[in-house]
């Protein structure tokens, strides 16, 4: 009889990235709740409300439209377009839509940006307060955290 061949550990660099502060913050708050503690979880930066409607009727719309292939990296132009015209109302910018980039999430656009832009040995100077991730994806492209 064949057998398995053993599993992969992870890498050393995985392995070298701490338990998320943020996610033990989640955790303990729902430790709490269960416990019937009456309390607000602001640790995640998810929201604590259900999703508006008119988002949920265009995310339809889209899939009824088959708008469900896979898109460029940075995103479709019509989402990036938007995001320009959106920021310029907001903030009085006045990007193009070839410098803005769609990504899934906030944590995945820092993760790719430092990844790109940190090379073995930089030191990533983040002025506080920052996002508890900034530490470990800086360390993770071996950048050394100051």
């Amino acid at each position: 009889m064949a057998t398995l061949p053993a599993l992969k550990q992870f890498s050393d660099r995985v392995n070298r990235i701490e338990i998320s502060a943020t996610m033990a913050v989640v955790a303990e708050a729902a430790k709490l709740k269960a416990t019937g503690a009456d309390l607000v979880e602001f640790g995640a930066g998810e929201p604590h409300y259900a999703t508006p409607q008119h988002i949920k009727d265009a995310a339809i719309a889209a899939i009824q439209q088959n708008c469900t292939k896979y898109t460029a990296v940075a995103g479709i132009p019509e989402l990036r377009s938007a995001i320009v015209k959106r920021h310029g109302v907001d903030f009085g910018s006045a990007y193009k839509p070839e410098e803005a980039i769609a990504s899934t999430g906030g944590k995945l656009a820092l993760f790719n940006t430092i990844q790109v832009l940190v090379d073995h040995g930089d030191e990533v100077i983040v002025p506080v307060p920052y996002w508890v991730s900034f530490k470990d994806i800086s360390e993770y492209a071996c950048g050394k955290w100051v």
